[in-house]
């Protein structure tokens, strides 16, 4: 494999949360960057990054490390959304009268999203040329809405159980997958690391909704017969793109580096189109299916960052990225069988402050052979990022109830059920912030910080077979993925873990028996050791 290099970092930061335990935490307010989902690496993926991530965020970053090194690396995130239909928006008062709540009240989604990333680098013995290849998802999501429970099974209206929100979405995918290849370069008489990438890029939409063929939300046409239809696409397209960057190594003492890179769009020019076909049954039609082509442009990246190493054991970043989502301006889908298909409206560059000049019927509009077309009109986006801020991290005030004092309130709040309680994980990585930050009394912990996770672990449910009602199982020590481990280094994670269990949540009860994996990632080679460590 080559010479490999051991990064430290001296703060880290991971809580699991067994499903047995909802705790209600408000929520800090979210930034998105139009569909982006691409946060490979957490805190390590940024421009001035040494790990397989640069291949993406500054492909000059993959000159910085030495060795071969294969990286595995998932973003993963549960979101939750909801969608509140007037009456005002139902286009016919014998649909609220015939169907109430079919089109019109609300509808919501919780759904999990994970934005995987495989990627490997080598420095093929030298110490000037470096290689990188890697597969990823940095743009995309899919979104399933939840069912209308009162129309299940409706012989009169079954379109309504799709929920009110149908007419836009009943549930569909959008997303980009790279397949890229990267060189780095790295001058080291200057300090200077410089990187190029090429990656092939294919995109995919996949969408259904409600739809009738004169564009109303009727349910029934005039005569009674059921009207609503369903529109499903399903398109997708290979296009290219490349990236070039640079970092540089300030004074060449390997205390401070500055990085910049560029990420051109899909398609390197802008504009990608999409082929495949477009389902329709409308009503009582016979269902169709149109070949048909989508368009739409997804933007280009600039980013920026700087690394700041003032220990061997500590480290500051700060980076950000400006992502050009204007260009995104519409998605518009075509028929192929139509000759000089054009999706060219009136107006469309006014069309946010003037909509009324928005679209035009006249002979002259650059509008042929188009079956549906969807306005976008996003800004673009930036931001700064900075890394380990203790602040933003551990000193909001849900952190600080949450690893203080919140669980034991949660399982105090139902003691009228004396057999329920909670499985809860905190990884050994949080135990020490937390324990550094308590016995430092800052950003509002204490040097008991814990004990609120102690008295819970003392309460007992009733009856013979009585247990605690908290029940914090074993967490693999640093947040590993235990399946990418080899037997003897699973087992150390588990035996770090056992070693603090006491110092952080007393020695009695004795250890859990239970284990909650990092990610949920688990395979069966876990099982031997899990086992030969007293965890059932």
């Amino acid at each position: 494999m080559g010479r490999t290099t051991s990064k430290r970092n001296q703060w880290s930061l991971g809580l699991g949360v067994c499903a047995a335990l909802w705790i209600g935490l408000p929520g800090a307010e979210a930034h998105a960057s139009g569909f982006a989902a691409a946060r490979f690496g957490g805190e390590h993926g940024h421009p001035t990054t040494d790990n397989a991530t640069a291949i993406y965020y500054n492909p000059a970053g993959i000159a910085l490390s030495k060795g071969t090194h294969i990286y595995a690396d998932a973003t993963m995130a549960l979101r939750w959304a909801s969608y509140d239909r007037p009456e005002t928006s139902v286009n016919n008062q014998m649909t609220l009268d015939a169907a109430p709540g079919a089109n019109s009240g609300k509808s919501t989604l919780f759904n999990g999203i994970v934005a995987p990333f495989v990627g490997a680098t080598s420095d093929f013995g030298t110490d000037f040329i470096y290689g990188g290849l890697a597969l990823y998802f940095p743009f995309g999501g899919s979104a399933v809405w939840d069912k209308n429970p009162p129309y299940t099974n409706s012989d009169r209206f079954p379109g309504a159980v799709d929920g009110t929100q149908r007419w836009y979405s009943i549930d569909g995918t959008i997303r980009s997958m790279y397949v890229t290849g990267a060189l780095g370069f790295n001058i080291k008489k200057i300090g200077l690391t410089l990187g190029v990438s090429g990656s092939a890029i294919r995109s995919e939409v996949v969408t259904i909704r409600a739809r009738n063929s004169d564009g109303t939300d009727d349910l029934l046409d005039v005569n009674g017969n059921l009207k609503e239809g369903r529109s499903y696409i399903d398109v997708n397209g290979w296009q290219g793109g490349f990236a070039i960057g640079a970092t540089y190594n300030l004074l060449k003492k390997d205390k401070l580096w500055l990085g910049a890179s560029y990420t051109s769009q899909p398609n390197v020019v802008g504009g990608m189109t999409l082929e495949g076909n477009l389902n329709n049954t409308l009503g009582l039609a016979e269902p169709s299916v149109t070949p048909v082509e989508l368009t739409q442009t997804l933007p280009e990246i600039i980013r920026f960052g700087v690394r700041y190493r003032p220990t061997a054991k500590s480290e500051l970043r700060l980076f950000g990225d400006f992502t050009r989502w204007a260009v995104f301006d519409r998605q518009c889908v075509l028929d192929k069988g139509v000759e000089g298909r054009s999706c060219e409206f009136d107006g469309v560059d006014t069309a946010l402050d003037d909509p009324a000049s928005f679209g035009g019927d006249g002979p002259d509009d650059g509008v042929v052979g188009v079956t549906q077309h969807l306005p976008r009109y996003w800004k673009n986006a930036g931001g700064v990022h900075p890394t380990n801020n203790l602040t933003d991290i551990f000193g909001l005030a849900d952190r600080q109830a949450a690893y203080q004092y919140r669980i034991r309130d949660s399982i105090d709040a139902f003691d009228w059920a004396p057999e329920a309680g909670a499985q809860v994980s905190y990884s050994g990585g949080l135990i020490e912030n937390i324990s550094s930050l308590g016995n430092a009394n800052q950003l509002g912990y204490s040097p008991t910080w814990f004990g609120g996770n102690r008295t819970a672990r003392s309460w007992m449910t009733s009856g013979a077979n009585a247990r605690p009602r908290l029940d914090i199982v074993v967490f693999p020590f640093h947040h590993a993925l235990m399946p990418l481990l080899d037997e003897s280094a699973m087992r150390k994670q588990v035996q770090l873990y056992k070693e603090v269990y006491a110092d952080a949540w007393g020695a009695s009860p004795g250890v859990s028996k239970g284990f909650f994996p990092s990610e949920m990632a688990f395979s069966t080679r876990m099982i031997p050791v899990l086992a030969s460590e007293g965890i059932e």
